[in-house]
């Protein structure tokens, strides 16, 4: 195992010829299974907070990529994945730009599609059903992860009817209604 600190703004790290994953800032992480071959890798890291974003292009092969975190696992076995997950909430959101991605746990497993997200609110509660990704999730794979480039123009017009339709909630904003914050009592 190798733990990392991430502080400074943008890190790539090459796992393989066609497997990349970039590192969030303020993000604690460690590499905790290298395996596999350049044309199947299989990866796994521990995301102990902050964000991760995986691009796998040799899935055909049967590669992939894993993110662990205390609440669920996030895989992607083709394309482009993203991992947040906050130590302070315990919230894990997966995002799919694109391919086949799924966030699971011991309560159960949801499959993503392209320009999907889901999240699991709690380690003791499956992943939510999936739903459109949220634009600042989108923006953060705009702003951070210039390999996506190419897809960010796309989707984000596809996205666009539903971001502006009546009752789209926001992922952070549904997590605030799903899991109560603690707030300490002033005496």
């Amino acid at each position: 195992h190798v733990c990392f600190k991430h502080i400074m703004r943008l890190v790539r790290l090459d796992v393989s010829p066609d497997s990349i994953v970039r590192v969030g800032p303020n993000t604690i992480f460690t590499l905790s299974n290298l395996a596999g071959t350049d044309a199947q890798p299989f990866t796994k890291f521990s995301l102990f907070t902050g964000d991760l974003w995986m691009i796998l292009n040799s899935a055909r092969h049967g590669g992939s990529l894993e993110v662990e975190t205390p609440v669920g696992v996030a895989a992607v076995r083709g394309s482009y994945m993203g991992v947040e997950y906050d130590d302070l909430t315990e919230n894990m959101i997966g995002s799919c730009l694109e391919g086949d991605c799924n966030l699971k746990n011991g309560f159960g497993i949801t499959d993503l599609k392209a320009e999907e997200e889901t999240s699991i609110v709690s380690m003791d509660l499956p992943p939510l059903q999936p739903k459109t990704m949220d634009p600042t999730r989108l923006e953060k794979w705009r702003q951070l992860v210039k390999e996506s480039q190419q897809l960010i123009a796309p989707a984000q017009a596809r996205m666009q009817a539903t971001w502006n339709a009546p009752g789209f909630e926001q992922t952070r904003s549904a997590f605030q209604t799903l899991v109560p914050r603690f707030t300490p009592q002033r005496t």
